[in-house]
C-alpha cells in the first residue's frame, strides 16, 4: 500500500519513472502563459468519477484546499488538533490523528 502526497518531496530526493519522464518532456516545451489555466483540474469534469481526497493538516491552507476540492470530490481531513468544528461547518469528514487507518481507507489521493 502507498499514499500519494501532493507537493511532498523528501530532501535530497530525485524524481523517477513517469514523473521524471513528464518533467523532462516539459523542459522541452514552449508554453504560452496565457494557455495555462489553474482554474480547474481534469478531474473536475462532470463526466469523471469524484475522487476520495484526504487532506493531512487542516489549517488555513488545508481548509482552502478542501473548499476548492469539495465542489467536485469527496474530501476528508486529519489534524493533530481538534478541527472537527471547522470541518463540520465545511461539510468535510474529520478524523483525529489517532484514527489514521480509518482516514486512509479508500482514499484516491
Amino acid at each position: 500500500d502507498y499514499v500519494r502526497i501532493l507537493g511532498s518531496y523528501p530532501q535530497k530526493s530525485r524524481l523517477v519513472g513517469p514523473v521524471l519522464e513528464a518533467v523532462e518532456e516539459l523542459k522541452t516545451k514552449v508554453v504560452d502563459p496565457r494557455d495555462i489555466s489553474l482554474l480547474k483540474l481534469p478531474s473536475d469534469e462532470k463526466n469523471t468519477a469524484p475522487l476520495q481526497i484526504g487532506i493531512m493538516g487542516f489549517g488555513n491552507f488545508g481548509q482552502f484546499l478542501a473548499a476548492r476540492m469539495k465542489v467536485n470530490h469527496k474530501v476528508s481531513c486529519m489534524d493533530e488538533t481538534d478541527k472537527s468544528s471547522e470541518a463540520r461547518k465545511m461539510g468535510i469528514d474529520y478524523y483525529p490523528h489517532f484514527e489514521t487507518n480509518a482516514f486512509l481507507r479508500n482514499l484516491d489521493v
